[in-house]
């Protein structure tokens, strides 16, 4: 059990870049989002929002040894957040199995949500190490992002599970960005790590075009 949970305080680290002005507006709207699902809860749990903007990996690693952490957000763009710039393609899948085997060193426990791109091939190592978390599988918007983030939270911060969290991620995102939801993946030591989990209800519904609904809306005699 996290010391956190022991002290009935859940905590939570959102990670970013340092950044040019136009992402740290981007990086400013998720935090936004998560303080007011925080704020808007009413079942009294307590939740500790820690940030850190960070360059490189040695930075990250420092971030994530100030405390114990429930759940960690990895903000950025790319598949790696730029955290592995530079690195050659043929070692990338290395570096992936490095960075995850860190985490579950530092932060075994801990939901870890990679808000970005192309993020599903990282997840696929968290979850072969035990971690679970989010990720996406393609290209996704920040406003997106930002929507996931309040719902998750606001689910948190109510008491339920990170599961429910997830499934209530996606349904935020279901008013502006509901084809980003068939990306968006859940993954952990209950699922198979090439696989993970989707929301599923909402990835076939989307799979319905408006000609394909033969709704009879006419008033019956």
């Amino acid at each position: 059990m996290h010391r956190s949970s022991l002290l009935g305080r859940i905590r939570v680290l959102y990670v970013s870049p340092r950044a040019e002005r136009g992402d740290r507006r981007h990086y400013a709207d998720e935090i936004a989002k998560i303080e007011a699902a925080l704020a808007n809860a009413r079942s009294g749990v307590a939740v500790r929002l820690d940030k850190a903007e960070i360059r490189g990996l040695q930075e990250l690693l420092s971030a994530l040894l100030v405390g114990t952490y429930d759940h960690i957000v990895l903000a950025g763009h790319g598949p790696s957040f730029g955290l592995c710039k530079g690195v050659a393609e043929q070692r990338r899948q290395l570096w992936a199995a490095a960075f995850a085997e860190q985490l579950a060193t530092i932060c075994g426990n801990a939901c870890v949500l990679l808000m970005g791109c192309h993020t599903s091939w990282l997840s696929r190592e968290l979850a072969r190490r035990g971690l679970r978390g989010v990720s996406f599988d393609a290209a996704v918007p920040g406003g997106a992002t930002s929507a996931f983030l309040y719902g998750y939270f606001a689910a948190i911060a109510s008491g339920r599970s990170w599961e429910t969290a997830f499934d209530v991620g996606c349904t935020s995102m279901a008013y502006d960005y509901h084809e980003h939801i068939p990306m968006t993946r859940s993954f952990g030591p209950a699922f198979d790590p090439e696989q993970g989990h989707y929301y599923e209800w909402l990835e076939h519904l989307t799979l319905i075009g408006d000609d394909d609904l033969d709704l009879d809306l006419e008033p019956q005699e």
